[in-house]
């Protein structure tokens, strides 16, 4: 992602995520005593594992993105009530808000900017990690209810799906909080050396 970042960015936000989502697999394979000797087979092998992790994580990546845009978009519109912020006068309260989002929307552009910077490095790396394990575990709810379902088994494992709710809302709150702290963090830093200060012409200083 940023400069020096490189395999650390693939590790936090991809290689963890998706060994988290692989475990959580494991574990209710197991639990759900899952029959499918291709897949016991396959999964003996270390380079095997290894893909499917791999590959997991890149999943839960692409739902994470789209994700992520579907709330930066909806953000605006819960918050300043407008689609595109740029071509409305915003009042005075609603400024700082639209600018952090603004950094954030555009932080590969900014980092640059702010010279290499470690620690809001590891902020924004650490919440990418929290949301793509919420989204891991969003998909995990879905595949465990879809299953129990289709196989008539939902009344002798719901106390499992509880389980999993309970994960699911948990990595949302963390991720939430990262989130909060990344754009925050991103805007302190960004706003000292007043890049894009002037967004649009009717912003004003704050």
């Amino acid at each position: 992602m940023f400069s020096g970042w490189n395999n650390n960015w693939i590790i936090i936000s991809v290689l963890l995520p998706g060994t988290v989502f692989y475990i959580s697999f494991m574990v209710l394979y197991t639990i759900f005593d899952i029959q499918n000797d291709s897949f016991s087979k396959l999964n003996e092998n270390q380079a095997f594992t290894i893909a499917i992790i791999a590959a997991s994580g890149l999943i839960v990546q692409l739902f994470g993105m789209i994700f992520e845009r579907i709330g930066f978009d909806l953000w605006h519109y819960l918050q300043l009530g407008v689609r595109d912020p740029e071509k409305y006068k915003l009042k005075k309260e609603q400024e700082k808000k639209y600018l952090t989002h603004k950094y954030w929307k555009k932080r590969y552009d900014v980092m640059p900017q702010v010279n290499e910077n470690p620690t809001l490095e590891r902020i924004i790396a650490q919440f990418f990690m929290a949301h793509n394990i919420s989204i891991g575990f969003g998909i995990t709810f879905w595949w465990v209810l879809t299953y129990l379902v289709i196989e008539n088994k939902f009344f002798e494992n719901w106390h499992v799906l509880c389980i999993i709710v309970v994960l699911l809302g948990a990595s949302i709150i963390v991720a939430q909080l990262r989130f909060k702290a990344a754009k925050d963090s991103l805007f302190e830093v960004a706003y000292k050396k007043k890049i894009f200060v002037t967004i649009q012409k009717n912003i004003t200083e704050f």
